[in-house]
């Protein structure tokens, strides 16, 4: 392998830089070919249900593994002290890639049961939270291996972090939407105004809530598009919670025919109100049928009804189921139902 190099002139780097670089490249191929025969190895010998599982850390395990062949090649090196240098924080690059790699996908196992834990509980809290704390933590894990890496390659993390409390002020007015936001999430998180499934309305925008983040909420709308909104702006802002409703009101008016007897509408009436009182699915305290209105051409009789029920559509289908049974109720009773009308009078001229 010397001779090689020895022969070989090379321009624009040094032959020693060359070699350093050489066998860490084939180290990195060797790695993933290896790993590669690893993990279909294993996949053949275990369960179908560990193949996911030895797809995600055969990688950075084999990684792991080798470190000490590219160690013992560096060694076999005939170095110059600054190459070596380079040598050995291209070592520790690999090792801190390595663990934290590993630590990356040990994440993803962590919080997969602490969400089967957290499915099983009755509070919500838990359950928003727990996807904000998933992504803190891969955001340290990053960051961690981030600044390691630049550490060992001979850089003062320490030194760059206390260098940037100089501009702290700067950073702080650059990343005051940021930092808001940030807060925002969490006074939703700890106060729950609305938990991720629920209908809710702020300003203008209405839907479900689809997603709860560290910067931003995901709403679905009934237009069926996802509108992303600043949890500083929903922090900030009134907020109607509408699937916290326990019931759901019905208010209309219903126009019945002047010249209607009296009898016929207190008799329509009567039955419409025992009817809504016998469903299951209504209120019956906060329940009412009366004659509230005398409009320009009928009766305005006032219908007040609170279902108690799951959902937009279960909700749909009993007031389409109350809305047939008072056209059953008017024809019955012979209360018919008015449209607006207008009579003309045209006085006689009284000089004719």
């Amino acid at each position: 392998m010397k001779e090689l190099f020895a022969d070989t002139h090379f321009h624009l780097i040094s032959q020693q830089i060359t070699m350093l670089i050489f066998y860490f490249l084939g180290y990195v191929l060797a790695s993933f070919i290896f790993s590669g025969v690893f993990g279909w190895a294993l996949e053949k010998i275990t369960p179908v249900r560990w193949g996911l599982h030895i797809k995600r850390f055969k990688h950075p395990v084999v990684l792991l593994l080798l470190l000490p062949v590219l160690w013992f090649l560096f060694t076999r090196l005939d170095l110059a002290n600054n190459y070596k240098k380079v040598s050995l924080a291209l070592l520790k690059s690999v090792l801190y890639v390595s663990v934290f790699w590993i630590l990356y996908s040990a994440s993803n196992y962590l919080f997969s049961g602490f969400r089967i834990i957290t499915s099983k509980t009755s509070s919500k809290l838990d359950d928003q939270l727990l996807p904000v704390l998933e992504k803190i933590t891969r955001f340290l894990i990053l960051s961690l291996g981030f600044l390691l890496i630049l550490q060992s390659f001979g850089l003062n993390v320490f030194s760059l972090i206390a260098g940037l409390g100089l501009g702290g002020l700067a950073l702080a007015l650059a990343a005051k939407d940021t930092a808001s936001n940030f807060f925002g999430s969490l006074m939703i998180l700890l106060d729950q105004p609305f938990n991720i499934g629920d209908w809710i309305k702020t300003g203008e925008i209405e839907g479900t809530v689809e997603d709860i983040g560290l910067r931003s909420t995901r709403i679905r709308t009934f237009y069926n598009s996802v509108v992303v909104v600043p949890n500083s702006v929903i922090a900030m802002s009134t907020l109607d919670n509408l699937g916290e409703r326990k019931y759901r009101r019905f208010r209309h008016i219903i126009g019945i025919e002047y010249g209607t007897p009296e009898a016929n509408v207190k008799g329509f009436m009567s039955e419409l109100k025992q009817t809504i009182n016998d469903n299951p699915k209504t209120w019956n305290e906060k329940n009412e049928v009366s004659l509230n209105l005398l409009e320009d051409s009928s009766m305005g009789v006032l219908v007040y009804v609170f279902f108690s029920v799951e959902d937009w559509s279960e909700e749909l289908e009993e007031r389409e189921k109350l809305i047939f049974k008072i056209m059953e109720l008017s024809s019955k009773h012979d209360a018919k139902l008015a449209f607006p009308t207008q009579t003309v009078y045209l006085a006689k001229d009284s000089q004719q």
